[in-house]
């Protein structure tokens, strides 16, 4: 099995599992990783967007926490909601420091690979798959995927906007298939029939 091969793998087992309290999440000792340059060519989709509510949703019988985001900016990808759904909590734990483009917040080092803290009102630079009016937050494992943001001027976010990237549709769809995470989106939520085009924003919420 080659090595790309099993690192998603890892992610997708990361991703579907229950959020952790301890370490769960480990990788091998030649891993190495992505670059800014590849973590932006290789995410479907790349969001600004500002977390603006958080609720219970119901999913395989299960209730599972769920943050709601408005979208402030396509930054990677097609069309997208104006609103989306990521599976998260508010037991935030930290952010790194907004001129910081190498390091990852706490969450991310929390377990699971990836963060799943996030907290009201603030903003985020999102990459992931949506689904609907759900975005899937996914990539390598302890890599910024998920980082809080000032805004559209911050650092990181400039970057990501700067940095060349494929051009691989991010059109939300019925029947999308997850590649990259067995996670599936809940089937109680409601659909929005608004969309955002790329790179047109809109003001976020003070």
């Amino acid at each position: 099995m080659r090595s790309e091969d099993s690192l998603w793998i890892l992610l997708a087992l990361c991703v579907s599992a229950p959020v952790p309290t301890a370490s769960a999440c480990s990788v091998g000792p030649d891993y190495r990783m992505p670059s800014h340059f590849e973590l932006v060519k290789e995410a479907d989709a790349i969001l600004l967007a500002e977390a603006v509510d958080f609720f219970p949703a119901r999913q395989d019988g299960e209730l599972r926490d769920v943050v709601r985001f408005k979208v402030i900016r396509v930054l990677k990808g097609a069309l997208c909601p104006r609103f989306v759904d990521v599976a998260g909590f508010l037991d935030f734990m930290g952010r790194t420091e907004e001129g910081d483009l190498y390091s990852v917040r706490r969450g991310a080092l929390a377990g699971s690979c990836i963060a799943y803290d996030y907290r009201l009102g603030k903003n985020y630079v999102l990459f992931g798959t949506p689904y609907e009016t759900m975005f899937a937050v996914s990539g390598p494992p302890f890599s910024r995927v998920n980082e809080e943001v000032d805004g559209p001027e911050s650092p990181w976010t400039q970057a990501v906007s700067r940095t060349p990237r494929s051009r691989r549709s991010a059109i939300p769809r019925r029947n999308m298939k997850h590649s990259r995470s067995s996670w599936k989106p809940p089937i109680s939520m409601q659909p929005q029939e608004e969309f955002l085009l790329p790179s047109q924003s809109t003001s976020s919420a003070t």
